[in-house]
């Protein structure tokens, strides 16, 4: 493989995954660092081998005869940026054929460099149909079946309780288009499981479609008479049971409901400063250490200036927004959240959970969360103006929320931190700045937070950039999240 001598570009810089969405149009962004113009230079994309292109940009301008057959007509470049290296080509309509790795290749005489690029395709597909079997085993058979997704979705049982039923049997095929086409198979063998739902879930959307079924009683065996006088009289003596402990426990309960209330509300807010130690050469801190901003002076494209919150927090809810500030959104890249006491913030670092990071932000305008090196990572849509960080060190909750209009963004896996963590803040371009604000910086039209965990399901939003539309999803999240709640505490800044 070749490279660009001397002050030519080091390497290209890509993007994580990108997830598209069946039917939509996405954005695959390829630019060189340092940056320099690409104005001269012969610019590809291609699949697997040099000559499946997908777009070529020769001579300062388009050339088709090398294009693939399924991308005729479905592309478009979008060079606005191009003195400075920074490229991308846009497919339209998006298909299963388009999943997989890309190549993203800049050349300039004898000498080249290239990258790879990773396009995960995903399609919600029907919601479950569900229907009765018969009878096997003493129990009732149940089958749940769904056409249209893609990739291989997830199947899952769950009774009227809540709680999870191992599938019989499970058969999953793919039809000529590529959609998979699911039948699971589930066998009743209790009469109180009068209600049963089946989920199909898409992991790359996080998203799900579900359905219930009531079996009717006649349809289980007919249990015998002692067993139905048992379970007649278990419930009374449990209520009995109940009632006696009720007095005991009420007095006890009350007081220490008082304790719990009155500790939490002191955890869940924190006092966030910046601490000058841990700050990167470059960084500008305010004196009440609430407003960091980068110097103009020896910016390099490759440089990362990041600070720390002065206080490690070790246990307990906390809570705390930050105000960002960009005169460049389409171009801007920077990140919030926590990260482990201790990790390394020197050199070349991936800021991930598996490092011991979770954060969000924007990488080259993207709005996205930096996730796993096996996970394909979101897009947010808009960056909103205030983001409110959630963390209950025990539920191992790290959650984001947009204080602009009150909605949740995005909420990590459960972490396990393993010792202290910090706030962490990362800025890597000019004309960008994050102010740590108090609650009563926050416009009184925005709703209050809620104090409950929030749930795991992600609400995912295509966003792709200042030239693509947000997409509006079919399938509505099953799960809704708030912001923490916590009483306003007046803050006074020196």
């Amino acid at each position: 493989m070749g490279f660009f001598p001397g002050h030519l570009a080091k390497k290209i810089v890509l993007p994580l995954p990108i997830v598209a969405l069946l039917g939509t149009d996405i954005i695959l962004p390829c630019r060189l660092s340092p940056l320099m113009s690409a104005e001269h230079m012969e610019v590809r994309w291609f699949r697997s081998q040099f000559s499946e292109a997908v777009f070529v940009f020769q001579k300062g301008k388009e050339e088709t005869e090398e294009q693939l057959v399924e991308y005729t007509g479905r592309t478009e470049l979008i060079s606005e940026f191009i003195t400075e290296g920074r490229l991308a080509v846009k497919i339209y309509n998006v298909q299963i054929s388009d999943n997989g790795k890309y190549q993203c290749y800049f050349r300039k005489g004898d000498v080249y460099e290239q990258a790879s690029l990773e396009v995960k395709v995903a399609g919600l597909g029907s919601a479950p149909h569900l229907r009765l079997e018969g009878h096997e085993d003493g129990g009732v058979k149940l089958a749940c079946m769904a056409d249209g997704w893609f990739p291989q979705p997830q199947v899952q049982w769950r009774d009227n309780r809540g709680g999870k039923l191992s599938s019989l049997s499970e058969t999953q095929a793919q039809d000529e288009a590529g959609f998979f086409h699911v039948k699971a198979l589930i066998v009743v063998q209790e009469s109180s499981v009068r209600n049963v739902s089946c989920s199909i879930c898409n992991k790359l959307l996080s998203q799900e479609k579900i359905s219930a079924i009531d079996i009717p009683e006649s349809f289980f065996p007919k249990t015998s008479p002692w067993k139905k006088a048992l379970s007649g009289i278990l419930p009374v003596v449990g209520i009995l049971l109940g009632v006696s402990i009720f007095f005991i426990m009420k007095e006890r309960k009350k007081v220490k409901k008082l304790l719990q209330k009155n500790k939490e509300e002191q955890k869940a807010k924190v006092n966030v400063t910046l601490d000058p130690a841990s700050a990167r050469p470059g960084l500008v801190l305010s004196r009440n250490g609430k407003v960091m901003r980068v110097e103009n002076a020896g910016k390099s494209a490759e440089e990362t200036f990041g600070v720390l919150g002065r206080e490690p927090i070790t246990s307990g809810r906390h809570y705390w927004e930050v105000k960002v500030e960009m005169e460049a959104q389409n171009k801007a890249t920077w990140y919030l959240g926590i990260c482990r006491e201790g990790v390394s913030r020197s050199g070349w670092v991936r800021e991930s959970s598996e490092e011991g990071f979770w954060i969000i932000g924007c990488y080259d305008g993207t709005f996205q969360p930096i996730v796993s090196k096996q996970s394909a990572a979101p897009s947010l849509g808009k960056p909103p103006e205030q983001i409110g960080i959630f963390l209950d060190c025990e539920a191992g909750d790290v959650s984001f929320y947009n204080m602009t209009d009150g909605s949740h963004i995005y909420n990590f896996p459960r972490a396990s931190f393993s010792g202290p963590v910090r706030p962490y803040f990362s800025i890597q371009t000019l004309d960008t700045s994050f102010t740590i604000c108090g609650v009563s910086d926050r416009p009184e039209s925005i709703p209050a937070p809620s104090l409950e965990t929030p749930g795991t399901a992600q609400e995912q939003e295509k966003f792709l950039g200042d030239k693509n539309k947000a997409l509006e999803e079919e399938s509505t999240p099953t799960q809704s999240h708030s912001p923490p709640h916590y009483k306003p505490v007046s803050q006074h800044t020196k």
